[in-house]
């Protein structure tokens, strides 16, 4: 489309994608009646392939977000997570900010695979990851750490944050109410909870996730629900 007066001429094509428009390519003059009808075709084309390498560009990004997810919870897998615990810790280090990491493990979940199936027991892993990305701070990040245990990481956050946070979590899990296709109702799993900070348990992000997972085991021993930090 193209629009003249005595100030300029615009110009615009949009960018589609079959009947998807992705935007729109504008070109603008001072001069009056600057664009002729060569000068469309010739945006609509240059607005085609914008359109295509947009669509590509998005396609990519959406690719490589997927291989860095989990695919059955949506969040971080174990390899992207290392990844991020390694670049958060270095520029809390830099910036001289406290970092925590809480590792999460479902109580009992073994008994959700024997006593209901693996497809009830599939949907208690998607619900605890869903509860826990909803209830963790803005910048926190989830991943999936295998089997049945979930790995925050907390920047800026103290141990005492951190505590808090996992509280929160613990309320989270009680209030996720659970039933098979039949409707029948399902224990509500509960969570144990391992939390170590730097700098004031650990030096690196390797001794992080290792106190993390200790304190983690700490919490299994006193039973359900449990909390403990390094």
């Amino acid at each position: 489309a193209m629009l003249g007066g005595p100030t300029g001429t615009r110009v615009g094509a949009p960018m589609m994608i079959g009947e998807d428009v992705l935007g729109i390519l504008a070109v603008a003059c001072y001069r009056p009646n600057a664009f002729g009808e060569d000068d469309i075709v010739l945006l609509s084309n240059v607005a085609q392939q914008a359109a295509l390498a947009v669509d590509n560009a998005r396609h990519h990004a959406t690719v490589e977000d997927q291989a860095r997810r989990d695919s059955l919870t949506g969040v971080f897998n174990n390899k992207h997570l290392h990844l991020q615990l390694a670049e958060t810790f270095a520029r809390c280090r830099a910036e001289n900010r406290p970092l925590s990491v809480i590792m999460v493990d479902i109580d009992h979940f073994k008994d959700y695979n024997d006593t209901y199936g693996h497809v009830i027991g599939d949907e208690v892993l998607r619900r605890v990851a869903q509860t826990i990305e909803e209830r963790v701070p803005p910048g926190s990040i989830v991943g999936r750490w295998g089997g049945e245990e979930f790995t925050i990481i907390l920047p800026g956050a103290t141990a005492e944050g951190a505590y808090a946070v996992a509280e929160n979590l613990r309320r989270g899990m009680s209030e996720m109410p659970l039933r098979t296709g039949s409707n029948r109702s399902i224990p509500t799993p509960t969570i144990s909870q391992g939390i170590a900070a730097y700098p004031n348990n650990a030096a690196s992000d390797d001794e992080l996730i290792l106190l993390a997972d200790k304190a983690l085991y700490k919490a299994k021993e006193t039973g359900r629900s449990g909390i403990m930090t390094a």
